[in-house]
């Protein structure tokens, strides 16, 4: 159905901007140089962007947790979380949401504890402080990693992709906007970047993922242009630019295949 057709227009974006707010709607009224038309499809793309994003960012979130976890599980015991030296090695924050999580676990599995930390603590798992613990894990954790590269370069790599989708995820569970004006933003590299997470994790969830990719759910993602305008300006005058979009326009390009390396995004 056109969405032209859909009842948020024949609401009318004036009624939704009341609805949201302005402080909200204004920020895609920006976006679209004030026209209110635009600005209502544009937030109608966030939405579209960022339920697309829900699938990659399930499998993501799952395959990080539960490599950290099985980690600690090996190398302190099954019951980690009540361990205090464990405890003891993380900073106050951390340490506090641990003791809420295991104090609400009441009694139950380890894993009841793993599913209800943030994102935020198996991020801070990849920090400077454990680089002995995945000296000699990260590839048991990890196993589709390089095995060219040394452990700490792979650690700091591994929290610093993370880091970027665990902003991404915040924005989009806030139900902040995501798309922007400019050239820095593609959707499309952040969902490769959540494909290679979940592929240096396992292969198998990877080709899980390639699955739904071929099957058009992320179409939302791939299918992503930036501005009409700014397009055309750069395809005429960026020669590199225009090898870059041809590229991304390709069927299949999130397609991870074997010997993936931590080439630059």
């Amino acid at each position: 159905m056109p969405y032209e057709n859909t009842i948020l227009t024949s609401l009318g974006a004036e009624v939704f901007r009341k609805f949201l707010s302005s402080p909200r709607f204004d920020k895609y009224l920006e976006f679209a140089d004030g026209d209110l038309d635009v600005a209502l499809r544009l937030y109608k793309k966030n939405l579209d962007i960022s339920f697309a994003f829900q699938i990659p960012l399930h499998f993501c979130e799952i395959a990080i947790r539960n490599a950290i976890a099985e980690t600690l599980a090996k190398e302190i015991n099954d019951d980690w979380p009540w361990n205090d030296g464990f405890r003891a090695s993380l900073k106050s924050d951390h340490r506090e949401t641990l003791r809420r999580a295991a104090k609400n676990a009441k009694g139950k599995p380890t894993g009841k504890v793993v599913a209800n930390m943030r994102f935020l603590f198996w991020e801070q798992m990849l920090a400077e402080k454990y680089s002995e613990l995945w000296s000699r894990e990260i590839h048991n954790a990890f196993p589709n990693l390089p095995t060219t590269k040394g452990s700490d370069e792979l650690r700091r790599r591994l929290q610093s992709e993370i880091y970027k989708v665990r902003i991404l995820r915040n924005k989009i569970a806030h139900h902040e906007r995501i798309i922007e004006n400019t050239r820095e933003f593609n959707p499309t590299v952040d969902l490769y970047r959540i494909f290679r997470l979940v592929h240096w994790r396992s292969s198998a969830a990877s080709e899980w993922l390639n699955l739904f990719e071929r099957d058009g759910y992320f179409s939302a993602i791939t299918e992503y242009k930036w501005s009409s305008k700014w397009i055309s300006t750069h395809l005429q005058r960026d020669q590199k630019f225009r090898e870059l979009y041809t590229l991304l326009a390709k069927p299949g390009y999130l397609r991870i295949e074997p010997g993936d390396t931590l080439s630059p995004l």
